[in-house]
């Protein structure tokens, strides 16, 4: 029964965990690498060390997570009750997907009529926007979402790199001097003394800032990292802030996905949301039969509707793989987006028809067999979460021990202390 429970469950929680658009994966990622990261100051440095340590790891996750987003709704709200510019448009690339900025833009002034698409995110402006020039809108959204973008990134990089580091090092210099006071007043007295190139680079910069979380987070990282190693206050601080930032850009943005790549491809199993191979699972058993027969008789699959001709399926599939992007008409989703799903259901649909055995046949009776179905849908959602859990598993080893151990030893090696490199004076060592 709890088995049960939980593989019902699956799909949704995987879902929510790789949704781009929510921090809940980098969430489960940061909580115990700043726990680490903190604990591992505090062995080395002290109270000092781990409590500053603390400070960065958490006010640079608030930043790194939610500053870009947070600029840019700022942004949004100036453009839209100031300038009088529609933003919940996203930015898009029309050589890549659908034309967002211009359908949304064509539909608020009265120049396209819409009956297969969902308008209703554009409800808020009701008739603002009616009559006016669609050309002249066009470069008005572009343009504020290019300076929006722009603006948003380089003072979030300035809050990572070089504004929290500041901050930082004054609170533990505020520490220090209490704590020096407070020891002084315990010491006698006498001893007190001892104390279009442009252009091209400027859409696909956009472009990434809007639709890419990937690309947002690192956009932070690399000018914060630069920051942070401006900002040290001694070239072994500078060194660890170098090893812990740079080598967790790997360990954030990719780490995960490679370690379930290469469980996917070792174990053979389809990469197939698993709220989708539900969707799939659950299908009434007219489509399922279709779907099968396609894959059979068709030799050149290469969408959802050469597969099957039931609409709705087609258009849960698309809308739960894209995170409900797919079928509203301001929202961008590329053109190999939608491929790729569709590679992966004919993949998903495949493993079904492999996973037949002389007594489990897919058709049974001459009727589709849902039990043979329902029971390679929940085993491969089953080892889906399993590589997910496995990659953020392995993401947070490397983040919260690997890197901090590192930087640490490298610190020791380069001056044969193990102390908290913030404080160290570059004189002060046994190699130099």
């Amino acid at each position: 029964m709890l088995i049960n429970n939980i593989s019902t469950k699956i799909p949704q929680i995987v879902h929510t965990i790789n949704n781009p658009n929510l921090p809940v994966g980098t969430l489960i990622e940061e909580i115990p690498t700043d726990v680490g990261r903190s604990y591992a100051g505090y062995k080395r440095g002290g109270i000092i060390e781990g409590a500053e340590k603390l400070r960065k790891e958490v006010m640079a996750a608030i930043v790194w997570m939610f500053g870009i987003r947070a600029f840019n709704e700022l942004g949004t709200k100036i453009c839209e009750n100031i300038l009088n510019i529609p933003m919940n448009i996203d930015y898009s690339n029309p050589k890549e997907g659908n034309d967002a900025i211009k359908d949304s833009v064509n539909f608020l002034v009265g120049k396209l009529k819409i009956t297969d698409m969902d308008t209703s995110e554009l409800a808020k402006y009701k008739d603002k926007f009616k009559g006016m020039d669609p050309e002249t809108l066009i470069k008005k959204v572009k343009g504020a979402k290019q300076i929006n973008s722009i603006l948003a990134v380089i003072l979030n990089c300035l809050a990572m790199g070089i504004a929290l580091p500041k901050i930082n090092q004054a609170i533990t210099r505020r520490k220090l001097a209490k704590m020096k006071k407070e020891a002084e007043l315990q010491k006698p007295q006498q001893n007190q003394q001892d104390i279009k190139f442009k252009g091209d680079i400027i859409n696909k910069f956009v472009f990434n800032v809007e639709n890419n979380n990937t690309f947002r987070l690192i956009a932070t990282d690399i000018p914060m990292i630069a920051g942070r190693v401006g900002t040290s206050r001694n070239k072994y601080e500078g060194i660890e802030n170098l090893v812990i930032d740079g080598g967790s850009i790997y360990f954030y943005n990719f780490c995960a996905s490679h370690i379930q790549k290469l469980l996917r491809k070792y174990t053979q199993t389809p990469n197939i949301p698993p709220i989708i191979a539900d969707i799939i699972s659950n299908a009434d058993e007219k489509t399922l039969s279709e779907m099968f027969e396609n894959m059979a008789q068709k030799n050149d699959i290469k969408t959802l509707a050469d597969i099957t001709s039931n609409n709705e399926i087609i258009r849960q599939i698309f809308n739960k793989g894209t995170y409900g992007k797919s079928g509203k008409i301001n929202r961008f989703v590329k053109s190999d987006d939608l491929k790729e799903i569709s590679d992966n259901v004919v993949l998903f649909l495949n493993s079904i028809k492999t996973a037949q055995k002389p007594n489990q046949q897919l058709f049974k009776d001459g009727k589709i067999n849902s039990d043979l179905i329902k029971e390679v849908t929940r085993k491969t959602n089953m080892k889906n979460a399993v590589f997910l859990a496995s990659g953020l598993v392995m993401s947070i080893l490397g983040l919260a021990v690997i890197i901090p151990k590192t930087a640490f030893w490298i610190t020791k090696k380069l001056t044969g202390k193990n102390e908290f490199s913030g404080l160290m004076s570059v004189d002060d060592n046994s190699n130099s």
